[in-house]
């Protein structure tokens, strides 16, 4: 048994090759389940060469229509040989299964299916406990994702607001190592200069003698002619 899944309009067609035995009809059901469960709800199976089926898989094969409509889906069956088709028709009963021989009438007929069901819906059921809270839920989602929004614009605007205070913070930083900086240089300077004049006056005298002495010393060392 070869499968190929194929999108034919608005449902999945299953193209089923080869014949059909115990082990190929399990198979072939966990593949249809599964389908369902992805979502995947409008399916075809497309049986292109299947010429028999042993009756209690024909049975079962049947029974995997009741599956499709408790988990909200649609199955139509596409059986090109007429005497397999037949046999599919006579287990159906009263299961009023779609079995034809053309994949777009089956189509059809689950576009027909699906239409009926919507206008046999009572518009005044009341919803059931899972689609109230279900509808919680979403309400709930839509409240976290505002307040999620939220503190992300607070934190964008702290962030800003704090970027700034660095800014201010680091120009006055500046500003006062360029006073230090003077200050140090004002205070090197002092020390190699006096810082009046009076100092001035006092350091030139000390020179004066200086000069003094050291003349006269050369005087005295010098002798008489």
């Amino acid at each position: 048994m070869k499968l190929e899944l194929k999108q034919n309009k608005n449902a999945y067609v299953l193209q089923i090759t080869g014949q059909i035995g115990d082990r190929e009809f399990l198979v072939l059901r966990a593949g249809i389940i599964k389908l369902f469960k992805d979502g995947k709800n409008r399916i075809v199976l497309h049986f292109t060469d299947t010429k028999e089926m042993k009756p209690d898989l024909i049975r079962d094969l049947v029974a995997i229509n009741i599956t499709a409509s408790e988990m909200s889906g649609q199955l139509g069956m596409v059986i090109q040989d007429k005497a397999f088709r037949e046999k599919v028709l006579t287990f159906s009963n009263p299961q009023n299964i779609i079995c034809v021989d053309k994949v777009d009438d089956a189509i059809s007929q689950i576009d027909a299916k699906t239409s009926g069901d919507r206008e046999d819906a009572d518009p005044g059921t009341p919803p059931s406990p899972l689609d109230e809270e279900l509808k919680k839920a979403k309400a709930e989602i839509e409240k976290l994702k505002e307040e999620v929004a939220g503190l992300k614009e607070k934190l964008k605007s702290k962030e800003t607001g704090e970027l700034a205070t660095l800014k201010k913070d680091l120009a006055t930083l500046k500003g006062e190592n360029k006073v230090l900086k003077d200050k140090v240089t004002i205070l090197i300077t002092e020390r190699k200069l006096p810082t009046d004049a009076s100092a001035m006056m006092e350091k030139i005298k000390r020179l004066e003698q200086q000069v003094e002495n050291f003349v006269a010393g050369q005087k005295a060392e010098k002798p008489p002619a």
